[in-house]
């Protein structure tokens, strides 16, 4: 929501939060439901005091749905909103301290995937625009002509967002957490390779593990140590291993386990035909032992 046009996956797997009336406050009979909610951040920029924003943004109903009617940015006593309205069109308020100012843009959005916070500057950059256009057909002036305080307001909002530009903040430094399903994908006797995509139930692990011994045994190798050191530890196997049944990328394989004996190391099993447990465990420690793993893991 901050950095794209678009509206968020309240149902997204696994976590489903269903529709607006799901998601918001239930005061009871007489007070009914909550109309809005909202959500936001804070943000520092690095090595600097100077700049601290916070953003928040209100979801309303929209044929069942929570959807995004207003963002806002604030900077100490400087602040930035903008709502959306039935027509479609835009209400944009500013100010700092008790200069309060409000403008009704001609524009239906401003929102543009830019990678930049909500396109705030895009927002500012058009009300300006807008405004000393409307001051040039007032005055006969040009467009540029002096706005006073509320000029002033515009210019302090854009010294924030391009400070914050310049400090690389962007939606990649928002990386999503990855969800993890309440109970993890039933393992297979053999697996038909296809392409490896993260999913919450870890439907793609057994594929992850045979592309990477394929086209990447180095890697293989060190996650591969690393999965069996917490099986060692854990008493949950002592060895895993891919058997392809073909020299091909598209050739079936298996997944295959294997747990030391007391003198022999024993046979090499089937995932399917071992504990559940190691089925469960092994795409949750895929996902944090896997080099490129996220930093909030939910479970």
């Amino acid at each position: 929501v901050a950095f794209q046009d678009r509206i968020p996956d309240f149902r997204q797997p696994p976590y489903d939060l269903g529709a607006f009336e799901d998601v918001v406050h239930y005061r009871g009979a007489k007070g009914g439901r909550a109309d809005s909610f909202g959500a936001g951040f804070e943000y520092a920029m690095p090595l600097s005091s100077d700049i601290g924003i916070t953003y928040n943004v209100t979801f309303e109903d929209r044929e069942g749905y929570p959807s995004p009617t207003a963002r806002m940015l604030f900077h100490t006593e400087t602040w930035l909103e903008v709502s959306n309205i039935e027509d479609g069109k835009n209400i944009v308020r500013f100010g700092t301290g008790l200069d309060q100012y409000e403008h009704a843009s001609q524009r239906n959005s401003y929102l543009t995937d830019n990678g930049m916070l909500f396109p705030l500057g895009n927002t500012l950059m058009y009300v300006f625009d807008e405004i000393r256009q409307e001051a040039y057909s007032k005055s006969g002036k040009t467009p540029y002509a002096n706005l006073g305080k509320k000029g002033d307001v515009i210019e302090k909002l854009r010294d924030i967002l391009f400070s914050l530009s310049n400090s690389r903040f962007s939606s990649e430094d928002i990386l999503p957490p990855f969800a993890s399903a309440p109970i993890r994908s039933r393992p297979r006797r053999t697996y038909d390779p296809f392409r490896p995509t993260p999913d919450p139930e870890g439907e793609y692990i057994p594929d992850y593990f045979a592309s990477m011994s394929r086209n990447e045994p180095e890697d293989w190798d060190r996650l591969k140590s690393d999965l069996e050191d917490f099986g060692r530890d854990s008493g949950l196997f002592d060895e895993i291993a891919v058997l392809s049944f073909g020299k091909t990328a598209g050739s079936p394989f298996q997944v295959q386990i294997r747990k030391f004996g007391k003198r022999l190391k024993g046979p090499k099993r089937n995932l399917i035909d071992v504990g559940y447990g190691v089925s469960q465990a092994l795409p949750i420690l895929t996902e944090l032992l896997r080099e490129d793993s996220p930093k909030v893991f939910l479970l």
